[in-house]
């Protein structure tokens, strides 16, 4: 469905209202956090003004979905279904159930008191709330949580991101945002290994990191 300017704010404060009662919080914790008054949703629901796109980006990042998500409810996916979101959050939850030995034959949700538990393993990566971000496609994957979930799981980044061992369109390392990487030296030497090394094992791929960094320093020195 097209949404036509008047419907834009109603559309917004609606998802926000959504997300708000997900998490089982009041505007007033969305307003405090981001700096902005309860008025100011008032106003963009009755469309007598619209946010900043500061202001979204703002609401989006406290939500960890995806910004077009907020406004118009969808995101730009891969065609691939594959590659997006809820498929990748299928292909982690069933790694997770086989890293915790959870019974699931079906792969079915399990019991909300289990899911602490499930996700566990991975939280210092991707939190409870972004998998479930992910399982209703709100917001694509970063490159680094599909690559540190690769070096968790012991797989192929091109696995977690689509399930196969192909590089998607999306991965293309040319594309990999420069300021997802503290160091860009490590950025130059994996954009130029990932191709061939992406299937050592851990301890390997650390000696060729390492190899390269020594290089690069030495360039540099």
């Amino acid at each position: 469905m097209k949404y036509n300017d008047e419907q834009r704010g109603e559309r917004l404060v609606n998802q926000i209202d959504g997300l708000i009662s997900e998490r089982n919080e009041k505007r007033q914790d969305l307003c405090d956090s981001i700096g902005i008054t309860l008025q100011a949703i008032t106003n963009w629901k009755k469309q007598n003004s619209l946010p900043t796109a500061e202001t979204v980006i703002k609401i989006a990042d406290y939500f960890k979905v995806d910004p077009k998500w907020l406004v118009t409810g969808t995101i730009d996916l891969p065609e691939n279904s594959s590659s997006q979101p809820a498929s990748i959050f299928d292909r982690v939850y069933k790694l997770l159930l086989e890293e915790t030995k959870t019974p699931n034959p079906d792969y079915k949700p399990v019991a909300e008191e289990k899911m602490a538990a499930l996700y566990k393993p991975v939280e210092k990566i991707v939190s409870p709330y972004d998998l479930f971000n992910w399982q209703n496609n709100r917001i694509m994957p970063s490159y680094n949580q599909l690559l540190k979930l690769a070096e968790h799981f012991g797989k192929s980044i091109f696995y977690i991101a689509d399930g196969t061992s192909d590089v998607p369109e999306y991965l293309n390392p040319v594309k990999v945002p420069e300021d997802e990487y503290k160091d860009f030296k490590r950025f130059r030497a994996h954009k130029k290994f990932m191709y061939k090394f992406h299937n050592l094992s851990k301890d390997s791929i650390k000696v060729v990191e390492n190899l390269v960094d020594y290089i690069f320093n030495k360039e540099q020195g």
